[in-house]
């Protein structure tokens, strides 16, 4: 085997200096989520917006702690003996537990939220609209009393009026073919919205990456963080020392179990 030339072992960074490294990255992570939930105090627990902002800024900048927490498990095993990593191995461990929980939380506080917005908002859709106005336009048909007070009326809605011809036409014959208008636009309102999704199923299928995503962030938190509370086996030995097999102990007395040689 070629040993490499000195400059090129120059080049390589020692491993207790790449674990440095890599802890100050991390902190820097951590860092940058702190940053990005920080608009979100002070938290607003009974406010649905706020609740849809605070789920989707802390599940998007989740990432962060997560590769944080994967550059400290990498700066371990190179530099098993650092006291400062030691001292921040337990409450890393317990904060991603922590975290775990949280997200676990948020997957509740996304269902309340959307349920809250949902109840709050009355406000009609499309659909209801347009039928509302036929309904108004079926109600001025049938309470007009003459040629002029549906003019009237009609004006008053979002309806085009009356047309020269219509006011030549008897009163119950422009009364039952402007009915029948209305129920023919009433029944193309329907057919049109009718393949669309209703409000609620709408709902959950806009809120089920989201779920899905605490879910899948509680479980890898939890995950990252169990590591974190056994740092002292990495202390014990190094990952290339684990490699080497162990040659079995040999059992005691076997020196005094041996024949005598004979004389």
């Amino acid at each position: 085997m070629v040993a490499p030339s000195n400059g090129m072992a120059s080049m390589l960074i020692p491993p207790r200096a790449l674990a440095r490294n890599c802890l100050v990255l991390a902190l820097c992570l951590f860092l940058g989520y702190l940053l990005a939930a920080l608009p979100l105090l002070p938290p607003r627990l009974l406010d649905p917006l706020w609740q849809q902002r605070a789920s989707t800024s802390l599940i998007a900048a989740a990432p962060l702690p997560l590769a944080g927490l994967l550059l400290i498990q990498f700066a371990g095993l190179l530099d098993p003996a650092n006291r400062p990593l030691q001292r921040l191995w337990r409450p890393l461990g317990n904060l991603a537990l922590l975290a775990a929980t949280g997200f676990l939380l948020l997957i509740p506080l996304q269902l309340y939220g959307a349920w809250s917005s949902g109840s709050q908002q009355r406000t009609p859709g499309p659909q209801e609209r347009l039928l509302n106005t036929t309904s108004l336009l079926r109600q001025a048909i049938r309470e007009a009393s003459s040629h002029q007070d549906l003019q009237k009326r009609l004006q008053k809605l979002p309806s085009p009026g009356l047309q020269p011809a219509d006011l030549a036409t008897p009163l119950p014959q422009l009364r039952t073919e402007l009915l029948a208008g209305v129920a023919q636009v009433e029944a193309r309102i329907r057919s049109r919205y009718q393949r669309l999704p209703p409000p609620k199923a709408a709902l959950a299928l806009s809120l089920l990456p989201s779920l899905l995503g605490s879910l899948l962030l509680a479980l890898l938190f939890s995950l990252m963080g169990h590591p974190f509370r056994r740092f002292r086996r990495y202390a014990e030995q190094t990952y290339f020392e684990s490699l080497t097999p162990q040659e079995p102990p040999e059992p005691k007395g076997a020196e005094d179990s041996l024949p005598d040689r004979p004389g």
